[in-house]
């Protein structure tokens, strides 16, 4: 698997919009001071692939950044030849309000749901 764009609004360190793009990129570092955002980063590839965090895997909810009543993480990524982009969305105060959806960008196949979401992106990888 190898991520093409991130792109993040809501989320622990980032509670603007924020995108990082690492097409072209063969090797990335993410450099930066203590609460810059570093980690907040490979939280958001492993929630958009896995619905889970190293931060606390036990309450996906802690991850909306202070003052967020949503939070969106958007990953495009590569894998086996094939494009694939996974959006998720969670909501502070309503649990079920969010959104989980994965697509192949090459076939047009589409997946919704969490747990079909999370099916899918397992069998991919």
């Amino acid at each position: 698997m190898k991520p093409m764009t991130l792109t993040l609004t809501g989320f622990r360190s980032y509670p603007a919009q924020a995108t990082v793009d690492f097409t072209g990129k063969s090797l990335v570092a993410v450099l930066g001071d203590t609460g810059a955002g570093k980690s907040s980063l490979l939280d958001a590839i492993a929630f958009a692939l896995f619905r889970k965090s190293s931060w606390d895997a036990k309450e996906p909810r802690q991850l909306i950044a202070d003052g967020a009543q949503a939070m969106s993480v958007e990953l495009t990524f590569v894998h086996d030849g094939q494009n694939w982009r996974v959006h998720r969305t969670m909501h502070a105060t309503n649990p079920n309000a969010g959104r989980h959806h994965l697509k192949n960008l090459d076939t047009g196949e589409e997946t919704d749901g969490a747990t079909a979401v999370d099916n899918r992106i397992k069998a991919v990888l």
